[in-house]
């Protein structure tokens, strides 16, 4: 009986032991942070002054009466809705095309994949260059194939300013979530397939009832990482807009940093990073247990 016991405690200490480094770094650089953040939203703290005082729901109060926050919201959710589309769309598309043209797929899976080893500062700047008005690739070909009207300036109009950075952000997560779908067409059975061809179904049948249904655990996946990333974009719209032209393009990293950093109002920065955090945090349950569920599965 004392042996069982040893032999339990044991392997009990052997589990602290390997779990305990991660929780440390998990406390030190996560779980801190966003209490030290959450407490100072309740404080009047700046750079600029020493003392720190608690003042309740000021610094709320205050974001919930500011019109640059709803605009910034706004923006966010406009960006996490076509980010979204783009990027899971695009990559579904490209997983499909490259799953059926085999001979060259592994030259074309490097070019696609190639975006997501390029930082969003290089990305900014290679759309920016595509996108200027006079000698930009876009507006360049738009003229030559008589679309004149459309050779607009992208970044330069506050109606197509953040749907231009948008598809310059898709541009990459497209690859990350093409390399997610291939992955789940590899695990789907050839012999559904082929059952479905014996049975006369036509391509788009088999991929509408067969292929989509099966790859519902992946495009689970792809949105919420998608959604979670979108709330974290700043480079880019710091980058080729710096928000504007006339905050039309600011989303809410970028209206924490110009608050706490520019304006030096941090706790009002921080009251902006834990309303973001209560908006996404549904997107991280689901992604959670998504995770949770699907080791449990295996």
């Amino acid at each position: 009986m004392k042996r069982t016991i040893l032999r339990d405690i044991k392997k009990w200490w052997v589990g602290i032991s390997f779990v305990f480094p991660a929780c440390v770094f998990f406390g030190i650089l996560i779980l801190f942070p966003v209490l030290k953040s959450i407490y100072l939203s309740f404080t009047d703290y700046t750079i600029l002054l020493e003392d720190i005082s608690l003042i309740g729901l000021s610094q709320y109060s205050d974001l919930f009466r500011d019109s640059k926050f709803y605009l910034a919201l706004k923006n966010t959710l406009i960006w996490s809705v076509f980010y979204t589309i783009l990027s899971v769309g695009i990559g579904l598309i490209l997983a499909i095309v490259l799953n059926t043209i085999r001979w060259i797929s592994n030259i074309l899976r490097l070019a696609f994949y190639y975006p997501m080893v390029l930082s969003f500062v290089v990305i900014g700047l290679l759309w920016m260059w595509m996108y200027l008005p006079d000698i930009g690739i876009i507006n360049t070909i738009l003229r030559t194939i008589g679309l004149k009207r459309l050779a607009v300036p992208w970044l330069g109009k506050s109606s197509t300013a953040l749907y231009g950075i948008i598809v310059a952000a898709s541009w990459q997560q497209a690859a990350y979530c093409m390399v997610l779908y291939l992955a789940g067409l590899a695990m789907i059975p050839v012999e559904y397939l082929e059952a479905a061809q014996i049975d006369g179904a036509t391509h788009l049948q088999s991929f509408l009832n067969i292929v989509l249904p099966l790859l519902n655990r992946v495009t689970a996946l792809a949105v919420v990482t998608t959604v979670l990333k979108s709330f974290k974009v700043f480079d880019l719209v710091y980058i080729m807009t710096y928000g504007g032209p006339y905050r039309a393009s600011i989303v809410l990293p970028f209206f924490m940093y110009e608050e706490a950093f520019h304006n030096y109002r941090m706790a009002y920065g921080t009251a902006i990073s834990v309303v973001s955090l209560i908006v996404v945090f549904p997107f991280i349950v689901f992604y959670l247990r998504h995770l949770t569920t699907r080791e449990v599965s295996e």
